[in-house]
């Protein structure tokens, strides 16, 4: 049986953002295109109703309302929908654009063109096992929920439990059904990378390729989450660190930022909305270039994983 490299398999995002820099740009441009422009033409479409609604959500906050809950708020929501419904492709098609580029640079290395990027047979392939895996992800969870209301009902009949207890059993069968569902899912994770590599749908075929590594597979994962929730919370504190900082700077107390914001908001949305606007830009793409970040260390360790695995087998190109 080849053996799982589990620790290069998930630094293999940081060792490719090293490796690749220019990844890392791709990456946040496509983001941007696909993920943030659609819904700052969003905004756009309906800016005057952005404005009225901002206006009446500050005006409700400073009066100790709920801002999201003011009409104006939920009529723009209402009518950006159509736009946001029109971006979604656009979406699915970034995404699948930006697994591929990771999956290239690991598996296709070669292929550097366009800096990884691609939307061809590959990148449709994984469309259709998306596809595919929500389809049975849907009937699994109706066929579990079916299961589990039987065996309770069936249970409660024959035991004659009282409703503490039966909400114990419910637990637990419920428990076993997520076990269940995670275990597979684990066994099916390489379905992307392998959908990538042959071109064509794949799905099953990874449930014979991680025989033997499952164990192994959830152990990366759960090192890969855990490690990005340890850098979302670090760089949460750092961003409000700065923002004390800078406060205290200003004023020399900790809440100077909370006030002028408040004073900006009392000048009405037509003033602050403007102001911000740049700046929110400036966030968007810089914050675009951290996304790119967290795809390619999310991504790329099971890009490595398949190719270890497959290289004891085949060739993965």
């Amino acid at each position: 049986m080849t053996k799982l490299r589990g620790r290069e398999a998930l630094f293999s995002g940081f060792d490719l953002m090293r490796r690749e820099p220019r990844l890392l740009l791709s990456l946040a441009v496509v983001y941007l295109l696909s993920g943030v422009l659609p819904q700052l033409l969003a905004y756009w479409a309906v800016w005057p109703e952005v404005l009225t609604a901002l206006d009446a959500a500050s005006k409700a906050a400073l009066t100790g309302g709920k801002a999201d809950q003011v009409p104006e708020m939920a009529q723009m929501q209402a009518h950006m929908l159509p736009y946001q419904l029109l971006a979604f492709p656009l979406s699915i098609a970034g995404t699948m654009a930006m697994y591929g580029a990771v999956y290239r640079a690991i598996l296709r290395p070669d292929d550097r063109g366009f800096g990884y990027l691609r939307l061809g047979r590959r990148e449709g392939a994984m469309f259709l096992t998306t596809l595919t895996a929500i389809f049975l992800l849907i009937v699994a969870m109706i066929a579990a929920t079916l299961v589990i209301v039987i065996l309770v009902m069936g249970v409660r009949m024959v035991a004659g439990l009282d409703s503490s207890a039966t909400g114990l059993v419910t637990f637990g069968l419920v428990l076993m059904a997520v076990i269940l569902c995670g275990w597979c899912a684990i066994r099916l994770s390489l379905a992307y990378p392998m959908a990538f590599a042959d071109g064509r749908f794949r799905l099953f075929e990874s449930w014979a390729l991680t025989r033997g590594h499952g164990w192994k597979i959830f152990g990366i994962q759960l090192a890969m989450i855990a490690i990005v929730i340890a850098v979302e919370l670090a760089v949460a504190l750092i961003v409000i660190l700065i923002a004390m900082a800078v406060g205290i700077g200003v004023s020399g107390h900790a809440d100077a930022i909370a006030q002028a914001m408040t004073a900006k908001m009392a000048q009405g949305a037509e003033t602050w909305v403007p102001q911000f606007a740049g700046a929110y830009v400036g966030l968007m793409a810089v914050a675009s270039v951290i996304v790119a970040g967290f795809y390619i260390f999310a991504v790329a360790p099971s890009a490595d994983i398949y190719r270890q695995l497959a290289a004891g087998t085949a060739d993965p190109a």
